[in-house]
C-alpha cells in the first residue's frame, strides 16, 4: 500500500491483498495510488470478492426397500 509522497495525515481504507481486507491508511495527500477510499464500505464494495455460499447438494435418503 501506497501512503503518497506528502504529509498530510488523511484517513483512508485501502485494500491489502495478502489478507484479503480492507484495512486503514494514512494518506499524506500526494501521490500514491487508486488503492484508496474515504470509506471501508467502499473499499470492500471495490476490491473484496463476495462469494455467495453454495448450497450443498442433498444427499440422496436411504431407501428401505430391504436391502
Amino acid at each position: 500500500m501506497l501512503t503518497g509522497l506528502c504529509r498530510a495525515y488523511i484517513k483512508r481504507w485501502a485494500y491489502n491483498a495478502t489478507s484479503g481486507d480492507c484495512e486503514r491508511l494514512i494518506y499524506g495527500g500526494c501521490g500514491g495510488n487508486k488503492n484508496q477510499f474515504k470509506t471501508k464500505k467502499e473499499c470492500r464494495r471495490t476490491c473484496v470478492k463476495t462469494t455467495k455460499r453454495r448450497k450443498r447438494p442433498k444427499r440422496p435418503q436411504p431407501t428401505h426397500d430391504g436391502e
